[in-house]
């Protein structure tokens, strides 16, 4: 659905793209949410795709690891930012001081 979603906003002029990590099945790996954004940033298939990772830990129950967005980022140009939504300082000084 969500690359499905998304290819329809490409078409309508929206680049922008806010997602969460995967949280369906509980105990997901970092390894597991690499493949997770990676098979979704391919699928949807748009360099013009701008994609925003949304940490929401305490409602999702998943945490962006700073180690996983670096790759993430690495893998694919398409990731641009972050929100942050976690409200831990601390973490979201790790985030400033790594990017």
């Amino acid at each position: 659905d969500s690359i499905d979603l998304t290819k329809d906003a490409l078409s309508h002029g929206c680049y922008n793209m806010l997602a969460a990590p995967p949280f369906f099945y509980k105990g997901i790996s970092q390894e597991g949410i690499i493949a997770h954004f990676t098979y979704l940033i391919q699928g949807i298939g748009n360099h013009l795709l701008r994609l925003y990772l949304y940490h929401i830990p305490q409602q999702t129950s998943v945490s962006l690891e700073i180690n996983t967005i670096q790759t993430l980022q690495q893998e694919s140009p398409q990731i641009v930012g972050i929100k942050d939504s976690g409200g831990n300082l601390e973490y979201t000084k790790a985030l400033l001081i790594q990017f």
